[in-house]
């Protein structure tokens, strides 16, 4: 997987950790970091903002 591929990836699960509680769902991956999942997720869109923007 390329840097971009990567990127979006993250912007998914990202963005999708703070969609998917509203309907009662999470990743498991994010359930590990319990109460920093936030952080995580933000931290998560954040770098794959910066993969997808790299060159």
């Amino acid at each position: 997987m390329d840097a971009k591929g990567l990127g979006v990836l993250l912007i998914v699960m990202g963005i999708g950790s703070f969609i998917l509680p509203l309907f009662g769902l999470q990743f498991k991956l994010l359930i590990l970091f319990g109460a920093y999942q936030w952080m995580v997720s933000i931290l998560m869109a954040i770098i794959g903002i910066v993969l997808l923007i790299k060159k």
